[in-house]
C-alpha cells in the first residue's frame, strides 16, 4: 500500500493526518462560532496559533481574548 501511494505521489498515512486536520478544523470553527469572532477575528487567531501546537483549551482563551481586544474588527 505504501508503493501505490508513493507512485501517486503522496506520502503513507497522509489520509490519516488530513483527518486529523479535518477534526481541528472542525473543532476550531465550533470555537470561532461559540465565541463570536468576525472574520476579521478568525483570521487573527489562525495567524496567532498557526504551527504552536495549542490545546484547544488554549485556543478558546486566545479568541476570547481577540474577541476582547478587537471587538470592532
Amino acid at each position: 500500500m505504501d508503493n501505490a501511494a508513493r507512485s501517486r505521489g503522496l506520502r503513507p498515512n497522509q489520509g490519516i493526518l488530513n483527518m486529523a486536520r479535518k477534526a481541528d478544523i472542525k473543532a476550531i470553527d465550533q470555537i470561532v462560532k461559540k465565541v463570536g469572532l468576525s472574520k476579521t477575528q478568525r483570521r487573527l487567531l489562525h495567524d496567532e496559533i498557526t504551527k504552536q501546537n495549542h490545546s484547544f483549551e488554549e485556543i478558546r482563551k486566545i479568541a476570547e481574548e481577540i474577541k476582547k481586544l478587537y471587538p470592532n474588527k
